[in-house]
């Protein structure tokens, strides 16, 4: 029942290659593809239906030539499948289809030209009416026939439960030592739930992350008017460790993390301090793999900020079974090609260096056994220790006996402190 586009064909064929719920650009030339609560750049891409929030998405094409750009958004169920049962017009007032970002600066004074693109939704063409998982195609319909170039995501909630969540280093596994175990409590005494097992459902995420998300865990218990996961296996995470970080706000000189800066015509190349496998937990008031954007070489971050190619090193020997791959908010927990370090015989080290955006980085190495693609360890790198103040993220989904749609009905987030 739901309308389609001409590019479908196209847009599957992607799907079949990606995990669909990390942003990701088809095209070289899309770079810093971020998705946000707009004012709040560190913020998740989650916001309340009706609430006056709106969803950021921005990205920088590298050119200052010009490029039309369209977005398509398609409803999606907690396992972002699109819900083939609905129109557009069930989820989107005003104007369907595909529509245009008019909103483009190009860059000044940047050694790496780029346009700056940004968009805001709800917005005065398009207005969200149903919480859900929302897909996001960027089409490039510049010249010849249309073509996606990125997919972005982002959840819209309508408060219906209540979650209450405390995570513990008291586990069924171990105590103290490597991994932390969360005990979740749903509350949905607004609803008229029959079957609260097959309606209801959660996602819990830890740092944002997806490789390692637990979707849709069996609940241990029904309590009145509530779902209860507790002693619930699927809930142990390892627990990693604080992450590493680095600045680079300007190409004249580095900032903390980083060794040197010189020009290499035509890039600038950064060059951060060799790593080191951490052998014990190291403390730091760190952002959990988050980046912020900005630059000490002009007022306007988003535009003035320069591209520089950054060198990472991890001093680790190496293995045959499987990759190392950088990994943070700002990789889209994309464990693919773009993200994967190579070994350096030379130097005995993992390297990469991948072009970014002048800011602050933090960032991990995630071990990716051949045997278990799609999943990221850190015990390799990072280690795992209790300690570690991760943030989780738990959403709650509810689907009604008979209904066309799956719907996102509370969210919370809270950062594990062992104190």
């Amino acid at each position: 029942m739901k309308a389609k586009v001409l590019i479908t064909l196209t847009i599957c064929a992607l799907a079949f290659t990606m995990k669909a719920q990390r942003n990701t650009p088809f095209s070289n030339s899309i770079r810093t593809l971020r998705t946000f609560v707009a004012e709040r750049p560190t913020a998740p891409p989650i916001i309340e239906l009706s609430s006056g929030e709106h969803i950021a998405v921005e990205f920088d094409y590298l050119s200052h030539e010009y490029h039309r750009f369209l977005y398509r958004i398609e409803h999606c169920d907690a396992d972002w499948n699109v819900s083939e049962d609905l129109f557009e017009s069930d989820y989107l007032s005003g104007n369907n289809g595909e529509e245009p970002i008019d909103q483009e600066t190009q860059s000044l004074n940047t050694m790496q030209q780029y346009t700056h693109y940004a968009l805001r939704l709800p917005n005065e063409r398009i207005g969200i009416t149903l919480a859900g998982n929302y897909k996001l195609t960027l089409i490039d319909d510049t010249e010849g026939e249309p073509q996606p170039v990125a997919q972005a995501f982002f959840t819209v909630v309508n408060p219906k439960v209540t979650i209450s969540a405390t995570a513990s280093t008291d586990t069924e596994i171990d105590r103290n030592d490597s991994h932390q175990q969360l005990t979740v409590r749903l509350n949905f005494n607004q609803l008229n739930v029959r079957e609260p097992r097959k309606e209801l459902s959660i996602v819990v995420l830890q740092n944002r992350r997806y490789d390692n998300a637990v979707i849709r865990p069996n609940a241990t218990a029904v309590a009145p008017s509530a779902l209860l996961w507790e002693h619930s296996r699927e809930l142990i995470f390892p627990a990693g460790n604080e992450y590493r970080k680095f600045e680079l706000l300007s190409t004249r000189r580095g900032n903390f993390g980083v060794d040197n800066i010189r020009w290499f015509d035509p890039y600038y190349h950064a060059t951060l301090f060799v790593d080191e496998p951490r052998r014990n937990y190291l403390y730091d008031e760190d952002q959990d793999g988050l980046s912020v954007i900005r630059t000490t070489d002009g007022a306007d971050s988003d535009t003035e900020a320069d591209y520089v190619f950054v060198h990472f090193a991890l001093n680790t020997p190496r293995r045959d079974d499987g990759d190392y791959y950088l990994n943070g908010n700002w990789t889209d927990d994309r464990l693919d090609a773009q993200w994967r370090m190579t070994y350096d015989e030379a130097s005995g080290c993992y390297t990469a260096a991948p072009l970014l955006k002048l800011g602050y980085y933090s960032y991990q190495y995630l071990f990716v056994p051949h045997e278990q693609p799609g999943t990221g360890f850190t015990a390799p790198a990072e280690g795992d220790y209790y300690q570690t103040e991760n943030e989780y993220t738990i959403i709650a989904y509810y689907r009604a006996q008979g209904a066309r749609y799956e719907e996102p009905v509370g969210t919370l987030t809270f950062k594990f402190n062992p104190q």
